[in-house]
């Protein structure tokens, strides 16, 4: 079990896995409403970078299937839009494969 509602955002961060934000959203609703709400933004934030995450991966594997021009145009858009630091990672990896994709 987690120590601390921080240390349970931290871990959803680290893991990005649903039972995690789950677990986190939970420990959160527990907290006194002043503490609540700097907590729900965070998650309420990784939410959204994994949103867009899981977004491009769909756009960049439907470019990759079709290798049409408006799907490799959509995937780069998508890749473009991840602005995020924690999202930096993600971006490299997906530009490799978009690389790799108009090469063929």
């Amino acid at each position: 079990m987690v120590a601390s509602a921080d240390e349970a955002v931290k871990l959803a961060y680290n893991s990005r896995k649903n039972i995690d934000i789950e677990n986190t959203n939970k420990f959160i609703e527990k907290l006194k409403n002043s503490a609540q709400k700097v907590l729900k933004g965070r998650i309420e934030k990784l939410d959204k970078l994994l949103s867009e995450i899981n977004s491009t991966k769909i756009g960049v594997e439907k470019a990759d299937s079709s290798k049409s021009e408006a799907d490799l145009l959509n995937a780069q858009k998508a890749i473009d839009n991840l602005k995020d630091k924690y999202q930096e990672k993600d971006k490299v990896t997906f530009q490799k494969k978009l690389d790799e994709i108009k090469k063929q």
